[in-house]
């Protein structure tokens, strides 16, 4: 692991102001992280044991773009650079409040890191890790999310952790949860993590437990959200759609299968799972359309762009198209792959 982060000179000029009073200072959290990785960055966070009015003095004449005597922070820009300046006793003190090992680790040019926890080399091997006082149900979803956006794995022990809490997330407020499921749903590995973690979002989102005793139905579902373009209310429809069939479900005389007005059921629970979640009306609205219309769109050879225009409106035309591309490339099956190609060139048509 690299001893050494090139800190611009923005930074170090906040670390010699800092210094040349006598107080410790250290960059910290996400920001480490993304230096490790080589990333460039146009924000900062500082951590030190200066007090804010200290800061404030400190930093007097310089242009400030935020004071939060709440948070104890000061956000001042130098050299169009904008560096969060934190107050904490000690940078000790600070590591033992982070969820997670990788957001625990701190940085100064003369001492090094600062890593109590291993996130050095949890980064290194790409592994999400809470902290020892990580494990609470309200991080549950925020280990997900590093998964699918970061595609990083958990450690055992906090995979276990996870698996162990779930039973307590029902306490939580579902609206407070929506910020992280939908960076989960919207992360590059989405349809992976909600596989393989299906019980998280079973304890919050209940309407799925009768997918159950039904094999296929959450699993196509998951597989359809990983295939699909990264568009959220997309996303949601895809999650969502499998959830009326096991209420329609009959068989004829001939022994076939039918699921009738699964659709319109399956608009009606995700109104409802939206609604607890605190979404937007707008959105609840656009993700119950592509519901209701999915299976309304023709096969891609047969579609005519200028009829379906005179039917639905532009933007949710767009979405039902990129539904059927997700579902066919869910299957992942070559032999399909041209007729997902021909809805996404189809949608790409419409501006």
């Amino acid at each position: 692991m690299t001893v050494n982060l090139d800190l611009p000179k923005q930074v170090l000029e906040v670390f010699e102001k800092l210094g040349a009073h006598g107080y410790d200072v250290y960059v910290y959290g996400e920001c480490v992280r993304l230096l490790i990785k080589g990333q460039t960055l146009l924000d900062f966070d500082v951590i030190t044991n200066a007090k804010l009015s200290r800061i404030r003095a400190i930093f007097d004449g310089y242009n400030i773009l935020e004071d939060n005597p709440d948070r104890e922070e000061l956000v001042v820009t130098v050299l169009g650079v904008a560096v969060s300046i934190r107050t904490c006793d000690a940078v000790d003190d600070w590591s033992a409040g982070n969820a997670f090992t990788v957001d625990a680790i701190a940085y100064n040019p003369e001492k090094g890191f600062t890593d109590p926890f291993g996130g050095l080399n949890h980064i290194n091997g790409g592994v999400a890790a809470f902290t020892p006082n990580g494990a609470k149900p309200e991080n549950v979803l925020s280990a997900l999310v590093w998964c699918s956006e970061e595609e990083y794995t958990l450690a055992p022990e906090t995979s276990k952790a996870v698996f162990g809490l779930i039973p307590e997330l029902s306490g939580l407020s579902p609206a407070s949860l929506r910020r992280d499921l939908e960076r989960v749903i919207m992360g590059k590995r989405a349809g992976a993590v909600l596989a393989e973690y299906a019980e998280v979002f079973f304890a919050f989102i209940p309407e799925f437990k009768p997918l159950r005793g039904y094999t296929d139905f959450y699993s196509r579902c998951v597989k359809c959200v990983g295939s699909s373009s990264p568009v959220l209310n997309l996303r949601y429809a895809l999650l969502f759609c499998e959830l009326g069939k096991p209420d329609c479900y009959s068989r004829d005389c001939d022994d076939n299968t039918h699921y009738w007005g699964h659709a319109e059921r399956a608009r009606i629970y995700a109104e409802r799972i939206m609604i607890r979640l605190g979404c937007l009306a707008e959105d609840i609205k656009e993700v119950g359309l592509i519901i209701e219309n999915r299976d309304k769109i023709p096969r891609a050879n047969d579609v005519d762009i200028k009829n379906l225009l005179d039917e639905y409106p532009f933007g949710l035309l767009k979405l039902l198209l990129l539904f059927k591309c997700a579902e066919i490339r869910a299957k992942n099956d070559p032999r399909t792959e041209h007729e997902a190609l021909n809805y996404k060139h189809l949608a790409g048509q419409i501006t």
